[in-house]
């Protein structure tokens, strides 16, 4: 089961169930696969409806990679899903929305629209910079744990280290059980 806190989501590939999850460490992946200078140029690419097949391959490979799975582009590519193609872009979709929080309105390349809300141009670069030095300096994170937390993660981290959570209030133990049950410790080959 996805821990849509943490910006997972579940997909239906080759007939298998299989939670992606786009790390921070699979977000510097594709900025380096596709050679923007940001991920909002990737969004942007997305909203326009100029994402090509190889980029929803790269981006669900990615997210599959960040869940854990050891999985080559070339193996996504010969993925199978409900929907075809726009499955495949309904996953990316999805992918996109629930690591950045925000539903995204994409359009495939046939014109069809996929997901809801808007995306956002004109919106500063992603600061890997200070998301490095906050993580890696501030927080003390070890970089295989940095690399390995997703956006929303971080931020949390962030917030609760800076004394800006919300409502915090101390968990008590049947609540604690209950996550425990709902989103149990795995390995990625327990996946």
């Amino acid at each position: 089961m996805p821990n849509l806190h943490r910006g997972e989501i579940e997909a239906i590939l080759d007939g298998q169930p299989m939670t992606l999850c786009l790390t921070l460490g699979a977000l510097a992946e594709l900025e380096a696969a596709f050679g923007d200078e940001d991920m909002l140029a990737l969004a942007n690419r997305f909203t326009s409806g100029r994402l090509a097949a190889r980029d929803a391959i790269r981006i669900i490979a990615a997210g599959l990679r960040g869940a854990g799975r050891d999985v080559a582009d070339a193996a996504v590519s010969r993925m199978q899903t409900e929907n075809g193609a726009a499955g495949f872009v309904d996953i990316v979709a999805r992918l996109l929305a629930a690591t950045f929080g925000t539903g995204l309105r994409c359009r495939s390349r046939s014109g069809g629209r996929h997901g809801q809300g808007r995306g956002r141009p004109g919106t500063r670069p992603f600061p890997w910079d200070d998301v490095m030095a906050t993580g890696l300096g501030v927080l003390r994170l070890a970089p295989a744990v940095f690399w390995a937390m997703t956006p929303r993660e971080l931020a949390s981290a962030i917030r609760g280290a800076a004394g800006l959570m919300t409502n915090a209030q101390p968990i008590d133990r049947p609540a604690l059980e209950t996550l425990m049950r709902r989103y149990p410790d795995t390995t990625p080959s327990q996946d």
